[in-house]
């Protein structure tokens, strides 16, 4: 796994949306997707990220429940009691009103109160007025997430993740490098329009990887940049060779 943050989104936070508008590459972001409380698999997934240094995100609805799941993430619960130092950038009641979606809350009737919720959570009087139509009938409000139309899901998410580039080491680069010599010398041999045989070429590995190490900027995944220095690498080699053979050879 290449990226360097994990975010847990609900169920309509699409990968698909976030895939292609670049957020995943450009915020070096994985995505694992769930409905309602999370299970103990996805929370072991998560430990398993945290403590090899993967900040993990959670995203919820803009509701009690959203509220209860983060804390229960955060704090441990009966079925899980590892806390888990997660970071929660779910809808608040605050964002819901910055970003003009109080006009999308619906009403939600529920069998029981939330009363253990209620106790559990630290929420503000501002938060609890939103929360709670009537207690009493056990009427409350909620914000969805999929109120947010797909431009402003992509803009909350870069709102509230900072990009952390990926730079791999010298020893991570010598493994993805591949450098076909005998490529080398047919583009060479092309260029000069000539036939000529020779032995080998002779690839500094260790000049190369400190030349990509400079040539990643973090602005997108280093495989990607890879690509691109590599090929460019080795048509300068092509170019120099091709210039010695006709020097040499008067082609």
């Amino acid at each position: 796994m290449y990226s360097t943050q994990l975010l847990q989104g609900d169920y309509c936070v699409s990968r698909k949306n976030l895939k292609e508008h670049g957020v995943l590459d450009a915020l070096n972001l994985g995505l694992m997707s769930t409905a309602g409380f999370s299970t103990r698999a996805s929370k072991i997934l998560m430990k398993y990220f945290i403590e090899r240094g993967i900040t993990v995100y959670i995203m919820c609805d803009c509701d009690i429940s959203g509220y209860l799941i983060l804390h229960k993430i955060k704090n441990g619960s009966k079925t899980f009691p590892w806390p888990l130092p997660v970071k929660g950038i779910g809808m608040t009641v605050a964002d819901a009103k910055e970003w003009g979606k109080e006009s999308y809350a619906e009403e939600v009737d529920r069998d029981s109160d939330y009363e253990k919720a209620f106790s559990a959570l630290d929420l503000s009087i501002a938060e609890k007025n939103f929360f709670v139509i009537d207690g009493k009938q056990k009427k409350y409000r909620r914000v969805e997430l999929n109120s947010l139309t797909v431009p402003e899901l992509i803009k909350f998410v870069r709102s509230k993740i900072k990009p952390v580039p990926i730079k791999p080491t010298a020893e991570e680069l010598k493994k993805y490098i591949q450098v076909d010599k005998e490529e080398i010398v047919k583009k060479a041999l092309f260029d000069a329009y000539g036939k000529i045989h020779i032995d080998n070429v002779s690839i500094d590995m260790d000049r190369l990887v400190n030349r990509m190490l400079g040539g990643i900027n973090g602005k997108r995944h280093w495989i990607y940049a890879l690509q691109d220095e590599l090929t460019k690498f080795k048509d300068e080699i092509a170019r120099d060779l091709a210039k010695e053979m006709i020097k040499e050879h008067r082609l």
